[in-house]
Parts: structure tokens; C-alpha cells; sequence
């Protein structure tokens, strides 16, 4: 799938410093597609760990079971006793990747008791935290389970709009120099306490999609993967791009028009993402800090 980042002079005043990814039409048989992750918790090794908690807690059984698994022959299962408290969070690392609405995930939960939410963890890297001198992270919250002893599926849809519905409450709470512009996904999050006692809890099928990484598609085919410590949690080989020569664009009575068509821009901040894994989630346009080189 050809692009070009460059536009004519009249066309860029025009676009306001959007750098235009012009598409043109794809050869048969040709797709390109954001990463994804699919990951159904089979192997040995455990994926989750007890981020936060502010109850005294005691881990009683961590492992993989073969215990009656939403799907395939296994799940994660944790046990955990806990004490009065309020917080009581479990997390898996995932990207850092860009947060934009097109961003979803999901997974499906097992547990004792309801009240399971699932979130994102959203660092913030143009807000910085004064007492610790690092990049601001807040959650973003997902659906809640409702039921006991069965499985229950779990997701969290254009997390992007839900952080901006959060701008109020986030600048009361730290001020009003918050920045969301280059916020990314660097966690999930499973929120568990509702009151003391015993936690029995089973996870599986986490699904992502809409995931732009900035890992670069080299040589025709390299695999553009998310960023993080878990090797299962990988999402899936973007095609490659190739590059190809300049369109004229410009404006034409008043319309943006690329290739001689009435154009009308979707555009992202670029942080490096590939361009065919932009270009695959609907966007025919980067923002770019600097101009283009």
C-alpha cells in the first residue's frame, strides 16, 4: 500500500500542520492491519501480579489450572485472602502503546464475588507528577462483572473519549497543567477489593486490538509488537509498506483535494508508529511535532 508524507506548500497551511499518509488504492489480494493480541493464558507461566493493595493481603494460590477454562484447556487462577482496606488491583503489562479510541480490550473473568472492573493504566508522559518527578498515570476504567461462579466477559471501548470525559476531575486532582496529548497504554488492570475475605478468581481470552507500536516494519515483513516484559502478550505482524512518489495536493476552491479528489483529513499524532498500522485503524493523516523531513 503506497504513501507519502509530503504535501504541497498551500496544502499544508491548508491542513494546519497535518502531515497527509495519501492511500492509494491497494493491489488485489493486498491488506495491512493494526496489531492485535490474542492470548488464551495455556502456558506455564503466570501473567498477573498484585500491583497495588493498601489491606493486608496473603497470595494462597497463583498458578495455571485446568479447571473448567472459558476457553481452550487452561486459564489463570489466583487466591487471595484480604483484610479491611479499599484498594486491592492486579495488572499485566501491555505496550506502551498510544491510546486512541480504536484501542479495545478485553477478557473474561471467574470470580467468588462480583464488582470485577477492568481498566487501563494511562501514563501520561507531558504531565509530570511533582512528588516524584514522573510521568502522571491514572486509570481508566472499563465495565464491572455482576455475577458470582461463572464466566463474565470484560471490556473497555474508546478509552481515548473516556480519559478526555476525565479532564475536569484530573486537573482538580493534579492541577491544571494536565496534558493527555501522548498518552499511552502501559498496563491492564483488574480491580478486586469490595470487602474483606477471600478472593477466587479465574482469567482468560484476553483480547486487544487497535494497537499502533512504534517497532519498525523492516525488510518486508518484520513483526511490529507491543512493547513488554510478558513474550505471549504480542500482537500480530503488520504488512509492510512501501513508499512511493509524491501526489499533488492542494486546495481547490476552498477544498482540500490529493490525486485530483476531494480529500477530507483523519488524522493521529505520529510518535513513529508504522504507517500502514495507522493507515489500517481509518486515519489518511499524521500530526506531526515537527515538519517532515
Amino acid at each position: 500500500m503506497p504513501f507519502t508524507r509530503r504535501i504541497t506548500r498551500s496544502a499544508r497551511s491548508a491542513l494546519c500542520a497535518l502531515a497527509v499518509v495519501a492511500l492509494a488504492p491497494s493491489p488485489p489480494g493486498s491488506k495491512a492491519h493494526a496489531a492485535a493480541i490474542d492470548e488464551g493464558f495455556e502456558g506455564p507461566t503466570v501473567a498477573w501480579r498484585v500491583a497495588e493493595s493498601d489491606c493486608n493481603h496473603r497470595l494462597v494460590e497463583h498458578g495455571r489450572s485446568a479447571e473448567a477454562p472459558h476457553r481452550g484447556e487452561g486459564c489463570e487462577r489466583l487466591v487471595i485472602e484480604a483484610s479491611g482496606g479499599t484498594t486491592l488491583r492486579l495488572s499485566v503489562p501491555l505496550g506502551p502503546v498510544p491510546l486512541i479510541d480504536e484501542f479495545t480490550a478485553s477478557l473474561w473473568v471467574r470470580a467468588n464475588r462480583p464488582d470485577i472492573r477492568l481498566s487501563l493504566r494511562v501514563s501520561l508522559p507531558n504531565s509530570i507528577d511533582a512528588k516524584t518527578g514522573r510521568p502522571i498515570a491514572v486509570l481508566v476504567p472499563g465495565n464491572r462483572s455482576i455475577g458470582t461462579d461463572r464466566w463474565e466477559r470484560l471490556e473497555i471501548t474508546a478509552p481515548a473519549s473516556r480519559l478526555a470525559g476525565r479532564i475536569a476531575a484530573l486537573r482538580a486532582e493534579h492541577g491544571s497543567g494536565i496534558d493527555l496529548a501522548g498518552a499511552t497504554v502501559t498496563e491492564l488492570v483488574l480491580d478486586l477489593y469490595s470487602a474483606p475475605g477471600r478472593y477466587e478468581l479465574a482469567i482468560d481470552d484476553l483480547a486487544a486490538d487497535g494497537i499502533v507500536t512504534a517497532a519498525t516494519v523492516a525488510d518486508g515483513g518484520s513483526a511490529a509488537r507491543a512493547r513488554g516484559p510478558i513474550a505471549s502478550l504480542q500482537p500480530a505482524v503488520a504488512a509492510p509498506v512501501t513508499a512511493s512518489p509524491d501526489v499533488p495536493a492542494g486546495l481547490a476552491r476552498g477544498v482540500i483535494e490529493v490525486a485530483g479528489l476531494p480529500f477530507f483529513p483523519r488524522a493521529v499524532d505520529h510518535h513513529g508508529e508504522p504507517l500502514e498500522a495507522i493507515a489500517a485503524l481509518g486515519f489518511n493523516c499524521v500530526r506531526l511535532r515537527e515538519p517532515a523531513s
